[in-house]
């Protein structure tokens, strides 16, 4: 009951953010096995950190950009991948990537995500 309770104040947060910030669709592939398709893809906000493997409930290993909000330039849209996703200490790469619409990125195994652009 209360890893229930915490998924949906996980997905809550990452939809409630402020109407005119950018916000990216996002799709994320386990690292191994399957997951719930609901859960799969979601939208997060720029400039927020998005706890994936509490949503998710197991770490992520691929992300792609599938949507942006209107008007949002997706080739200015630059992601962080952690370890932990209440640490920024945790990260996973030297340096942002820029996603490309459709085209999944491979990162180490990931449980936060870090989006920044538009």
């Amino acid at each position: 009951m209360k890893l229930s309770l915490a998924i949906i104040a996980a997905m809550t947060s990452v939809v409630t953010a402020e109407s005119d910030a950018h916000w990216f669709g996002l799709r994320f592939e386990p690292c191994k096995g399957s997951i719930n398709t609901g859960r799969q893809q979601f939208a997060i906000y720029g400039g927020q950190m998005v706890d994936v493997g509490l949503i998710l409930q197991q770490p992520a290993c691929h992300v792609s950009l599938v949507s942006t909000k209107p008007g949002t330039r997706a080739d200015n849209i630059l992601c962080m991948t952690y370890g932990n996703p209440n640490d920024f200490n945790t990260r996973l790469l030297t340096q942002q990537v820029n996603l490309k619409v459709g085209k999944p990125f491979a990162s180490k195994p990931f449980r936060g995500i870090f989006c920044t652009g538009g």
